[in-house]
């Protein structure tokens, strides 16, 4: 990409990208098979009866600059499907494209041109189709005998996803700044020809709007107020083999200044891109081009589960959610998210503490859970001072090669989506069939691809991809979610009174999600008092930990707040006890799931191990 650099500036422009892939085999078509076969053509023949609809052959993922010429002496129409939800897009009288003439669609991404069914204008059954862009599905084309015959199919594609044949880069992106001045209009750079989806967002302080120009012709394609998109607010066209959209001159919704341009697609002429400036002010301009990543699918009804056995530790997790029916397929998935702190529901409101596990998952909670399913501790560590809280999700997944943007935080997302997002999140994938690639591994059935993914599905999915990718949730990991129960406090902590204030808070309360298990309870009490995700299961586990690092105090006696540990016993399992010291020579937690949370003295619980203060446990955990 030539783009002109300018000075430093406080405005920002980035330009993203987005491609979806995936990789079929083809009919009557030869779409090579390696890298060496970047672009390519081919011819063949078809016989068509009459009133006969024949599979002529499919076009796979993953190829860029199709266009395929059918010619026959008798009235033969060409047909396109979508092969994965089946919808016509070239069909009389029924597809998107459906008339006489010349016509064009934007569709997923690409665009598809269509002679109409009256021909080229060389005569009936003389049609052409053309596909701008990089495929992201596979499509079927099809062809309808009006009257019988023989018809040849002459077909090219210009470049294959992961297929470098000259021209640009197959992806990158670059950073510089540029002043603009007050009602002058600057020349920003050029997007050169062979660019594949490029994203442009301004974010300027000073009100300064896009314009983007086709350098040959000089037609205005995003300008106010004469370009063919040229309105306040969102808005999109098809233009030359691309899909052209814009934010319009009042922004993304963050303030004037702040616009953005995508083009979808791969470029096959060169545009220029211009500011002009309401307002003096500096612009940098940050752009990205290329190949990334999307996701998306689950399955309710007839999903297969595949081998959920390392879920919550091989035993049922009763950190749950009261909206979540315990006999739906999905709870022990959304069970064993919730032990694992990756669920946490709502937090705010009349819907506190729930998850409403029917409501369509949106792009944020996506790569919540996604991201924290596949690397708890890290991401939990980068993201715990978020603001607002699902930004530094985003961050994390572009930073994986992702193609996604915080403006779209509240978006649903298709199933698809999700298998892809997963794939690259999990696996690191970067092959061109995602949903087959899921599917090998029971993750998917690879069904209803084009439905939203809802947040029960969410949760099964990430549980599964966990699995499979040999990162199993931990068993009892985190707090419960905030609760219903108006008598459980929300997790401040200020002072290590105010752990023993919440622990005393608790003192005869049973069955609450600490208790979900008879060995782990007592640890998971605690780590909720202090608020701590843990990746200890037991309270042996855990107080081993600050041992090994020298923090175990074996003599004084325990302050408030401080982590008392009891030594293995056969009388817990095995696995140890820890409870609340509250500085007065007692001690608040967990020793029964009858009993539920009492008070005893110090040290009269079973074989004293020693105390973690609480400075340690909060700084060395």
């Amino acid at each position: 990409m030539k783009l002109v650099k300018g000075t430093l500036t406080s405005c920002v422009m980035v330009f993203f990208v987005m491609l979806l892939t995936i990789g079929v085999s083809s009919a009557g078509f030869d779409w090579g098979s390696g890298d060496g076969d970047c672009s390519g053509s081919g011819s063949f023949q078809q016989q068509i009866n009459h009133d006969d609809i024949v599979e002529v052959g499919e076009i796979p993922a993953g190829k860029e600059g199709v266009y395929i010429q059918l010619t026959s002496d008798e009235d033969v129409d060409v047909q396109l499907y979508d092969v994965y939800s089946g919808e016509k897009i070239v069909h009389w009288p029924s597809g998107i494209l459906s008339g006489c003439c010349e016509q064009t669609t934007a569709y997923h991404g690409v665009t598809v041109e269509w002679s109409g069914y009256n021909g080229d204008g060389a005569g009936l059954g003389h049609e052409y189709i053309k596909i701008g862009g990089m495929t992201n599905r596979p499509f079927m084309m099809k062809a309808f005998g009006y009257r019988s015959g023989y018809a040849t199919v002459d077909y090219s594609w210009t470049g294959t996803e992961g297929c470098s044949s000259g021209g640009p880069a197959e992806s990158g992106s670059g950073t510089f700044q540029q002043q603009i001045a007050h009602d002058d209009i600057v020349e920003v750079g050029e997007l050169i020809e062979g660019l594949n989806n490029v994203h442009i967002e301004l974010i300027c302080d000073e009100d300064v709007d896009i314009q983007l120009y086709d350098k040959d012709t000089g037609e205005r394609i995003v300008h106010w107020p004469s370009g063919i998109l040229s309105g306040c607010c969102e808005q999109t066209t098809a233009y030359h083999g691309v899909t052209v959209e814009w934010s319009g001159y009042n922004g993304d919704g963050t303030g004037l200044g702040h616009e953005y341009v995508r083009i979808t697609g791969t470029t096959n002429r060169p545009f220029i891109m211009k500011a002009f400036g309401y307002q003096s002010g500096y612009a940098t301009v940050n752009y990205t081009w290329g190949n990334n990543d999307e996701a998306g699918d689950l399955d309710p009804n007839d999903y297969n589960p595949g081998d959920d056995s390392a879920l919550c530790g091989g035993s049922v997790c009763s950190c749950t959610f009261p909206d979540v029916d315990q006999n739906k397929w999905y709870a022990k998935y959304v069970n064993g998210l919730c032990s694992a702190g990756v669920l946490i529901g709502y937090q705010a409101g009349p819907d506190k503490g729930y998850y409403k596990p029917a409501e369509d998952a949106n792009l944020a909670e996506t790569l919540n859970v996604l991201l924290t399913s596949n690397d708890y501790e890290n991401v939990k560590k980068q993201c715990s001072d978020s603001d607002p809280w699902y930004e530094c999700y985003f961050g994390i997944a572009q930073a994986k090669g992702l193609s996604v943007y915080a403006s779209d935080a509240a978006d649903p997302v298709y199933r698809y989506d999700v298998i892809r997002y997963t794939a690259k999140i999990f696996f690191n994938y970067t092959g061109q069939d995602p949903v087959a690639f899921l599917k090998n591994r029971g993750v998917t059935n690879g069904e209803r691809l084009w439905d939203y993914a809802n947040r029960a599905e969410l949760a099964v999915f990430a549980s599964l991809a966990a699995n499979e990718a040999g990162k199993p949730i931990p068993y009892g990991l985190y707090a419960a979610p905030p609760s219903a129960d108006p008598d459980l406090p929300d997790p401040v902590i200020d002072t290590n009174d105010s752990v023993v204030n919440r622990a005393r808070a608790q003192l005869g309360k049973k069955g609450h999600p600490w208790t979900d298990s008879q060995y782990t309870y007592c640890a998971r009490f605690v780590r909720m008092m202090h608020e701590k995700p843990a990746k200890w299961g037991t309270a042996y586990d855990m107080t081993k930990h600050f041992k090994d690092k020298g923090k175990l105090r074996t003599t004084g006696n325990p302050m408030a707040g401080a982590a008392v540990c009891y030594e293995k016993s056969a009388g817990n399992g095995y696995a140890g006890h820890i409870s609340i010291a509250t500085g007065d020579g007692t001690e608040i937690g967990v020793t029964s799931l009858v009993h539920g949370v009492t008070e005893k003295s110090v040290k009269t619980v079973g074989n004293f191990w020693g105390w973690i203060s609480p400075s340690d446990f909060v700084n060395f955990y």
